[in-house]
């Protein structure tokens, strides 16, 4: 099932990739928790379909041109690490960013219940469960 899980990831990438969600939903538990990394101010946690579209939300309106570059996969039983590059242009200051960034995605029964994410890959193995 892990590696099934990371081939399902990387279509739900190439997906958000042209804007398009509706396989990321379609992966997702309706109950689904997503963590924003904890080193950002006003860090939270969503819920839920509605969650995910904050998120989207609250990224876009920051980084109107929010591309995630580069995702590499490894997977560990039901959870999945996803690495990658957030590339962006700020709409406030037109600062480019490029940042180092981590998803852990965890699965029950198929579907996605949990992503975290990290700016810290130490914190993302841990929390994937592959460094010990």
């Amino acid at each position: 099932m892990s590696e099934e899980n990371v081939e399902r990831l990387r279509a739900v990438y190439s997906a958000i990739a042209t804007g398009d969600l509706a396989l990321l939903f379609e992966l997702c538990d309706p109950n689904i928790e997503v963590t924003e990394p904890p080193e950002i101010p006003d860090s939270t946690t969503y819920h839920g379909h509605d969650g995910i579209r904050a998120v989207f939300g609250k990224l876009q309106e920051v980084f109107p041109d929010m591309q995630f570059a580069s995702a590499e996969f490894i997977a560990n039983g039901d959870r999945v690490l996803a690495s990658m590059q957030w590339l962006g242009t700020g709409a406030g200051s037109g600062a480019s960013a490029r940042v180092p960034l981590f998803h852990v995605w965890s699965f029950e029964d198929g579907r996605v219940t949990r992503i975290r994410a990290f700016l810290d890959r130490r914190q993302a193995l841990e929390a994937a469960g592959l460094s010990g």
